[in-house]
């Protein structure tokens, strides 16, 4: 379905322009942004009447080959709690059309599908580097993670392995230096610090009371901070492989974020990993017997690929491209 060149064409772009820029100011679970998603809807629903008036069929016949390329299905929140429940609070990353129908229209002529469980989830603490030097620690009051890694690293541990829940926890000094540290930043990074500082930090003289802030287990609190603090003075690598240089020691009053899955505040952007089942070396979809459906390929987010066990930014365009090449070299060595 494609909408008619033109003077309609242009009025609909615009006002999906439109109702995108309000719908994007602010992440959904962010106060005031339902009001903001309310006027965008606006401005989309306009769009949508255009189309169901306007919106031609156009029929194609595809002598050798299709490829199904129409990402994953971060936006069909039903496919995501199915598939994927660990990850159906978090943030979806994408555009609207990652809602899923490229893998299902492959799943209805018998494509399989593999890694749809897989979900990447960047919880970056840096910048500022300073929430880095902090810890991090689960429902039970327990380190799982070196704070340095990588966001998506760090994001798969708390959503796999720790039911999502995830706080950071940082002394005064890193607190105020976190600050300053955030004002040089660029400012998508700049805004998200400011925002959790300002509105999501619970300030506390003792653990005790610290740890009843989000009902974490105090004991176990108290001997994390203090196998951090040793780690952080006797100048050595702690448990999870933090050196001593990326450590500060955290002393009373501390301060608690909550970072987890689920935190209004500092929302958890989600993307989809999984797709449907290819052939390596051509990019065909393999049925349920796990032999190749004749002239159906798949490429990018609609196919497991490259990152479809774990993230790394940019891989989702890097591997669009090669399996999108991929299947354009099979397909051309059709006779």
């Amino acid at each position: 379905m494609v909408m008619p060149s033109g003077t309609v064409s242009d009025k609909h772009k615009k006002l999906i322009r439109r109702g995108e820029l309000f719908q994007m100011i602010l992440p959904p679970s962010y106060p005031g942004s339902s009001f903001l998603q309310k006027i965008g809807q606006r401005f989309i629903n306009k769009a949508q009447k255009l189309e169901k008036k306007y919106r031609q069929a156009k029929y194609f016949k595809a002598k050798k080959g299709v490829c199904i390329s129409a990402g994953g299905f971060i936006f069909n929140r039903a496919m995501v709690k199915e598939y994927a429940p660990k990850y159906s609070k978090g943030m979806p990353l994408g555009t609207s059309q990652d809602n899923g129908s490229g893998i299902r229209l492959g799943q209805s002529v018998g494509g399989r599908t593999k890694h749809m469980d897989r979900v990447t989830a960047w919880r970056f603490l840096n910048p500022p580097m300073s929430f880095a030097k902090g810890m991090v620690v689960n429902k039970d009051g327990k380190r799982f993670c070196n704070e340095m890694v990588y966001g998506a690293t760090l994001g798969d541990e708390m959503c796999e392995n720790n039911d999502g829940k995830a706080y950071l926890i940082l002394s005064e000094e890193l607190f105020k230096s976190s600050k300053l540290e955030a004002a040089k930043s660029l400012p998508f990074q700049r805004d998200a610090a400011k925002m959790l500082m300002t509105f999501n930090a619970v300030k506390r003289k003792n653990v005790d009371d610290l740890a009843k802030v989000y009902g974490i287990n105090g004991d176990n609190l108290k001997e994390s901070i203090h196998q951090y603090n040793e780690s952080a003075i006797n100048d050595d690598y702690c448990f999870l492989g933090k050196a001593s240089k990326d450590m500060k020691k955290i002393d009373a009053p501390y301060y608690i974020m909550d970072i987890s899955i689920d935190s209004r505040l500092s929302p958890l952007p989600t993307l989809t990993l999984g797709g449907l089942e290819v052939d390596e070396s051509t990019g065909n979809v393999i049925n349920s017997q796990g032999k190749a459906i004749k002239g159906l390929f798949a490429a990018g987010r609609s196919a497991v690929g490259v990152c479809s066990n774990i993230y790394v930014s940019g891989l989702s365009i890097a591997d669009c491209v090669f399996s999108g090449r991929r299947v354009g070299k099979s397909i051309g060595e059709i006779i």
